[in-house]
């Protein structure tokens, strides 16, 4: 397993095939939050015994208290508890115990910086290159502290000891939060009365500002969300997925003739415009590298981009959130900021970073 072979000078990366679809299982899809493609090819890789289990997380509530759990699923049901996406730091490196000690090979699934953690560390060690048998990574332009979620709890006026169970993002396009309630209750939320602070980056991780790996360099199999608005009519909600290694391309490939997945062919143009915005901000570390030096906030520039006047402003926007974040006055007044004000404000931060990029 040679590392240094990954090419990592491009904003998406060498990757083997690219498709946009989605699991053909519907009960995969209504609990997913895009396409259901991770949790189909867990599915499959356990049934086919590829693998033994999966290195999962959920979400749980211990005496009040939101946090998560890491686990090794082995079955449909137990991938399904741990199904959705989770917008708050885990560290899922800190599974590995599970996955050393399990009785078989384990996938792993987790952020594009997580992967690139883990591959590392299997190209020094051979008893985890003999355990991982598949490393799956999530399209990411940056994590959250578990706080902005119970901030945005409390502005709706939820109490977390009440809340027996949660769900970040499901349902089609943007999607809705999810609560079941202790009393049974069920209650929902659009998943912008979130989103619009996440993607502002308030309460945003320190290390995200020094990343730019949006798209799992270091995986078998990288995958996320579709956002182009032609797809927002389409009923069904897509995923992006790229096989990086030939043997996701031949999971891929065994899952679409097993008529498991819907799989269409996609160029690395359709990959890109799938994540213009976050990938234009998100790789261009120069310009939080020479914002950074302006405001105070250390960025180690990787990329060696030309930063556009645009990429400055919206830098600036980004570290200025970070630092808002680091205030309890500041934020608290930062949350208090009526959702149309709000809205303008993230919206001027996406016009900044919506533009083609020449190389991609």
């Amino acid at each position: 397993m040679n590392i240094e072979d990954i090419n990592t000078k491009s904003p998406i990366g060498s990757y083997r095939g690219a498709w946009v679809g989605y699991s053909l299982d519907e009960e995969i899809r209504k609990r997913a939050a895009s396409g259901g493609v991770v949790t189909a090819t867990l599915c499959y890789l356990i049934e086919t015994g590829r693998v033994q289990g999966a290195l999962v997380c959920s979400s749980q509530f211990e005496d009040g208290v939101f946090d998560f759990k890491l686990s090794i699923a082995q079955s449909r049901k137990e991938l399904f508890e741990a199904q959705s996406s989770k917008y708050f730091d885990i560290p899922v490196l800190k599974g590995l115990d599970l996955v050393k000690s399990f009785d078989g090979k384990v996938a792993v699934v987790g952020l594009p910086s997580q992967i690139n953690s883990l591959t590392r560390r299997m190209a020094k060690n051979e008893e985890l290159r003999k355990k991982v048998g598949f490393r799956i990574a999530l399209f990411c332009g940056h994590n959250s502290k578990k706080e902005l979620i119970e901030h945005i709890w409390k502005k709706k006026g939820i109490d977390g000891r009440d809340i027996e169970q949660f769900r970040y993002r499901q349902g089609h396009w943007r999607g809705q939060m999810e609560l079941t309630m202790k009393d049974g209750t069920l209650s929902r939320f659009p998943f912008q009365d979130f989103s619009h602070y996440q993607n502002l980056h308030i309460l945003s991780l320190d290390r995200c500002l020094n990343c730019h790996d949006h798209m799992g360099y270091y995986s078998d199999l990288s995958t996320g969300d579709v956002w182009l608005h032609k797809m927002k009519v389409d009923p069904v909600k897509h995923s992006i997925f790229l096989a990086r290694t030939s043997l996701a391309e031949e999971i891929i490939q065994k899952m679409k003739s097993s008529g498991l997945l819907e799989a269409k062919p996609v160029d690395r143009q359709f990959v890109y415009r799938s994540q213009k915005r976050s990938i234009n901000y998100h790789y261009n570390l120069s310009a939080r590298a020479m914002v950074g030096k302006w405001l105070g906030v250390k960025v180690k520039d990787r990329t060696k981009e030309k930063p556009k006047v645009r990429d400055l402003v919206a830098a600036f926007i980004v570290l200025l959130n970070h630092k808002i974040s680091k205030s309890p006055r500041l934020l608290f007044w930062f949350m208090k900021i009526p959702k149309p004000i709000l809205s303008v404000y993230l919206y001027l931060f996406k016009g900044l970073v919506n533009y083609e990029r020449k190389n991609f």
